[in-house]
């Protein structure tokens, strides 16, 4: 019965998704080039004031990163931001997906290359900080699932819910677990991207963050490209409160944030001609590095042969091994970069791998230097 339902549910959301693109089609946005496209969507807004705490209004406070965020943006040529709104209006999940799903390219290509929803967590324990991102998959545990259900449950406010999301409850865990199909051709592109901004704001700005996530939100299930939701704080906690509600703080987010797009950019351009369309579920196993330099961090050597998947390796992607000797080495990362490299090497440090270092390939051989 439970996959009968969840077939009907896939079903009745393409239908559904279909019918919308046909009687509220977005205004159409074309890219004057072939620049890189992202769609920054502030949260909330309009009627949905999102979390309240220590006098800051979540909607007010992502609407004004989110500006911050394109403005850094502005200028960098090859990278065009579009926002979701730009004023305190309520937008319905449909739509902000929609907007990001229909831009007219000229490149021909559909859809944005990038979603980010900016959020602020709240949450009963107020001692809890720290920026994390989430990206669309089944929730894992309770605290995964209260936080969708949380942003989720702004569809009672949108008129017409009902004929909107037929089938789907906030409230019903069956019916959210049931969204994660979707989203599955680019969830490797939506972990890298969440983990280009984690990086910026763990590195760069030496704040505290957790752990990347997934959990159902339906935002990030209606989009068709790679979606990162992004909670840059806790509004509950008065240290990330006062830094959110700051000018410098807003600032320093918005900087992190639009640096880790242009990081993922050219991560993107770097794979695009072994990615291709799709996005393989392990792509350092078989993208072609056979000519040029290129970049891994080198976790561990041991006897024990553990999948890429394996919680041993605490959300690091992709992890690709090779055998030595009667040993496996175990990388985490391939990139042309090495400034990217090394910022692979200090996530892999900050998650345990105290002797991770930076291997250099030269054509796909493996080289003796070591950083």
């Amino acid at each position: 019965m439970r996959i009968q339902n969840k077939k009907k549910l896939f079903f009745w959301g393409l239908v559904i998704g279909f019918h919308l693109a046909l009687c509220y089609g977005v205004d159409a946005q074309t890219p004057t080039d072939n620049s890189f496209v992202v769609v920054v969507d502030p949260g909330h807004g309009g009627k949905d004031p999102g979390a309240m705490a220590f006098g800051a209004k979540e909607k007010d406070l992502v609407l004004s990163i989110s500006q911050k965020i394109e403005a850094q943006l502005k200028d960098h040529k090859g990278i065009q931001v579009i926002l979701t709104r730009r004023s305190d209006q309520f937008v319905e999940l449909w739509r902000r997906a929609q907007i990001a799903n229909e831009i007219k390219r000229a490149d021909n290509k559909a859809g944005a290359d990038l979603f980010i929803s900016v959020h602020c967590d709240a949450i009963r324990n107020p001692g809890i900080q720290g920026t994390h991102a989430f990206v669309m998959g089944t929730h894992v545990n309770k605290r995964n699932y209260e936080v969708a259900k949380h942003e989720n449950s702004v569809v009672f406010l949108e008129d017409g819910h009902e004929e909107n999301y037929p089938g789907f409850s906030p409230n019903d865990p069956e019916t959210v677990i049931a969204l994660h199909d979707v989203q599955q051709d680019y969830h490797e592109k939506s972990i890298m991207a969440a983990k280009f901004i984690h990086d910026r704001v763990e590195f760069d700005l030496k704040r505290k963050v957790r752990d990347i996530k997934q959990a159902g939100f339906l935002v990030l299930h209606q989009t068709n490209v790679p979606s990162v939701l992004l909670e840059t704080g806790f509004l509950t906690n008065s240290n990330d409160a006062k830094y959110l509600k700051s000018y410098s703080g807003q600032m320093e987010i918005a900087k992190a944030v639009a640096d880790a797009i242009v990081d993922y950019r050219d991560w993107v351009h770097n794979n695009t001609s072994t990615l291709g369309g799709t996005q393989s579920s392990n792509p350092a196993e078989i993208e072609d590095y056979s000519q040029g330099v290129s970049y891994r961090v080198q976790l561990l050597v041991s006897k024990i042969n553990r999948s890429p998947y394996d919680s041993y390796f605490k959300e690091l992607s992709p992890i690709s091994k090779e055998r030595y000797n009667n040993l496996i080495r175990y990388y985490y990362g391939m990139t042309r970069s090495h400034e990217q490299a090394n910022r692979f090497k200090n996530d892999a440090i900050s998650r345990g791998f105290k002797d991770a270092g930076v291997v250099k390939f030269i054509d796909g051989k493996r080289t003796k230097e070591w950083y």
